[in-house]
């Protein structure tokens, strides 16, 4: 019991150190913004979801297409945080859907 309990204060202290989270899938045609030089100021459409990776494939507003991970593309549309609610979230760990937030001790 008292390893369980070990973990779980592990797990949630390396998550919360390194900023870990949840982030909501993008669904083809969002509009969203990249993470660049200087700062999040490319605009983009995502295009498709690569499969079986935490990749997408974006189209910058010059015409260029990039594959990008999650963790660089922020969505802009007004209503992001209601619909981020709505959306499956992708486990970055296990690389897969969530129907609900990771717990430490489900994982062991």
């Amino acid at each position: 019991m008292k390893d369980c309990q070990t973990m779980d204060s592990n797990c949630f202290f390396y998550h919360r150190h390194h900023s870990a989270r949840l982030l909501p899938m993008l669904r083809p045609g969002q509009r969203v913004k990249l993470n660049g030089e200087s700062g999040w100021t490319t605009p983009a459409k995502v295009i498709a979801k690569a499969p079986d990776t935490r990749y997408y494939y974006v189209q910058r507003e010059q015409g260029t297409t990039a594959r990008r991970k999650r963790r660089h593309i922020r969505d802009v549309t007004k209503s992001a945080t209601k619909e981020a609610a709505a959306l499956p979230l992708w486990d970055m760990q296990q690389h897969h859907l969530l129907s609900k937030p990771i717990n430490c001790t489900n994982q062991f």
